[in-house]
């Protein structure tokens, strides 16, 4: 009985589908070429799809493609979401399609997510004005909850909620006072008072409240203390008391939230890293040095020149110099340095000449497929100091990629030099020293080599090894070799 059921309903889908396709002659989807003769079946695909699989039997049916029409008026007439399309910018510099939300777009998705963040069951209503939400909450209880277990965490974001106050303007750009939670460990029991526990967050700030379960005692491993702090005030990792005996007691801290701050403009609200006038000021700095190093590097060729009386070109003096450095170099480690971006080619021995007239000491060797990008870096820094000792040059900078690497040789030599893990630290570091090392691993790429190049145009003498050759040589290198 059930085998006749299905036998019929499986002929009569096909008497549907053979009907259906005969009145599909005019479909706009079977006049684009290539698209005559697919056979899927589409109903079955569409809603698979939806339920997140992506193969198909092509055995359970037969459809025509043109079906996807139907199918996605009958599921969006059954209740389903209908998206809208919203016409897209494109960017030239960046090469990528721009979206930009409406900011009532922004303040609907705020507005469900804070609501279920906060459990908050009665009304509340959300407004913005200059970078500040203004929150209305029917309901005082949860109102003051609300605030008494913040800060709260969007995304990367804080969310200071406040109440507010009459004739007070919030300006989010100059936020240099912020409260936050401060955890104590390892109170004396008689220090679990409001006068005591004000004393003591009085190191780190300005005490405001405390959290309920620390004002009622009823969790007794840890003080929470709201605190009140400026970008000037240092969080400690713990503090001691003077217990009046002459004893002091050391007192563990934590801090489950540090807000973001710019030692720049000296407020809160995001990082110096992250801040664009740090990188102006950063940028006119370097601009500043380069002039130094500029005039000081001419000044150094005249002298040259002039001690030649004129017989040898500036550019010789240059030349004559890397040869120098070549010569002082022991003959075993010196080899030709091929441009090579095989992955298995890693550092040592060689000098090859900067576009700028800088010699640098470039490797390349075969190395073991075993070995990682780690304990490549790890190598090609030891041989780097080897050849600087030999150099006699006692002082200078390594900068790698790998933090394993950094780890290695700080803890197991235990050097006088830094041993740095940013490219982009050399900036700070080529205004201050003459000679240095510096060392990349493949991962950093021609961006790597581009800031190299752009540094090394403020140091007098300088050292570069890198530890493979996938980056591009030839952009921070001319093609001869010393």
């Amino acid at each position: 009985m059930l085998a006749n059921q299905s036998t019929a309903k499986e002929k009569s889908n096909v008497t549907s589908d053979q009907n259906h396709n005969k009145g599909d002659t005019s479909s706009p989807l079977q006049q684009i070429p290539g698209l005559q003769g697919i056979r899927v079946n589409v109903q079955m695909n569409y809603a698979l799809a939806l339920q997140g699989k992506t193969q198909v039997d092509s055995s359970m049916g037969e459809g025509m493609v043109s079906h996807a029409w139907e199918i996605t008026n009958n599921y969006s007439s059954k209740g389903k979401i209908r998206l809208d399309y919203h016409e897209p910018s494109f960017s030239l510099d960046k090469g990528k399609f721009v979206v930009k939300l409406p900011q009532e777009v922004i303040d609907e998705g705020i507005s469900k997510w804070v609501r279920a963040l906060w459990g908050v069951k009665g009304t509340l209503s959300m407004s913005m004005q200059n970078q500040v939400y203004n929150l209305k909450f029917g309901d005082l209880e949860e109102r003051d909850k609300v605030i008494e277990e913040g800060p709260w965490h969007i995304g990367e974001k804080y969310f200071m909620v406040q109440k507010w106050k009459a004739f007070s303007d919030i300006d989010v750009s100059k936020l240099n006072t912020i409260p936050i939670w401060v955890k104590f460990f390892n109170l004396p029991k008689h220090y679990w008072s409001s006068k005591a526990l004000s004393y003591i967050a009085s190191a780190i700030g300005k005490p405001l409240c405390l959290d309920n379960a620390t004002e009622h005692q009823a969790r007794m491993s840890f003080a929470k203390v709201c605190i009140e702090v400026t970008p000037d005030h240092t969080l400690p990792a713990s503090i001691l008391v003077d217990k009046g005996d002459g004893v002091l007691t050391e007192i563990s801290i934590e801090y489950p939230w540090k807000p973001p701050c710019c030692e720049e403009c000296n407020v809160f609200g995001h990082y110096t890293n992250r801040c664009g006038k740090a990188k102006k000021t950063e940028n006119k700095k370097a601009e500043i040095q380069a002039q130094v190093w500029k005039k000081k590097a001419e000044q150094s060729l005249k002298k040259g020149t002039t001690e030649m009386n004129g017989e040898m070109k500036t550019d010789e003096v240059e030349h004559s110099k890397e040869l120098d450095r070549a010569e002082s170099l022991d003959k075993e480690i010196v080899v030709n340095v091929e441009v090579c971006r095989s992955f298995e080619r890693a550092s040592y021995g060689g000098i090859i000449r900067l576009k700028n007239g800088f010699p640098v000491l470039a490797f390349n060797g075969l190395v073991d497929k075993s070995f990682d990008s780690n304990e490549i870096a790890t190598v090609a820094i030891c041989e780097g100091v080897t050849i600087m000792n030999s150099l006699g040059i006692k002082w200078f900078e390594i900068i790698t990629s790998s933090v394993y690497a950094k780890g290695v040789i700080n803890r197991i030599w235990k050097p006088p030099w830094k041993c740095l893990t940013q490219v982009r630290q050399t900036l700070k570091l080529l205004h201050t020293v003459e000679e240095f090392v510096c060392s990349h691993t493949y991962k950093d790429g021609n961006k790597a080599a581009h800031y190299i190049a752009s540094d090394l145009s403020f140091a007098e003498s300088c050292i570069v090894f890198p530890q493979d050759f996938n980056v591009d040589l030839d952009s921070i290198c001319t093609a001869d070799v010393i």
